[in-house]
């Protein structure tokens, strides 16, 4: 094995002329490879200042497992609540009803008829609509 390396160094050297060529050349690698050492570390400390918060918010939001799981059940969230999101999004205020209060469907019912008159109520809300307001058996 020992041989194999000193032949790679060998092919990657033969083309230059003299020691110093090869002495340049190898200070000239050590620089840059010294340099991109410099940068992933400034990297990762630029990294770590902003992930850490971000892992620190997310468990204290109730979210558990590795970051990648976390912003995986954070991208669910907002693919199930599109419009809570959007308002979350803009800094807007909201107000939740949930189903089981007694005024939910009356809610709800206003907000279909403003959506329609706005042009802004949707196929996937209708269904959402149904599905939500029928009375159950």
């Amino acid at each position: 094995m020992e041989n194999k390396v000193s032949d790679e160094k060998l092919q990657l050297f033969a083309g230059m002329e003299t020691i110093d060529a090869v002495d340049k050349t190898v200070k000239s690698m050590a620089s840059e490879l010294l340099a991109l050492r410099a940068d992933a570390e400034t990297s990762q400390n630029h990294n770590a200042a902003v992930i850490d918060p971000l892992v620190t918010q997310l468990r204290d939001a109730g979210f558990t497992g590795t970051l990648s799981e976390m912003i995986g059940q954070a991208c669910e969230l907002r693919e199930k609540y599109p419009r809570v999101f959007k308002l979350i999004d803009k800094g807007e205020y909201f107000l939740v009803v949930a189903k089981h209060e007694p005024y939910f469907v009356q809610a709800y019912g206003l907000i279909c008829e403003q959506e329609m008159k706005q042009g802004t109520w949707s196929e996937f809300d209708e269904i959402a609509y149904q599905k939500n307001t029928a009375v159950e058996k």
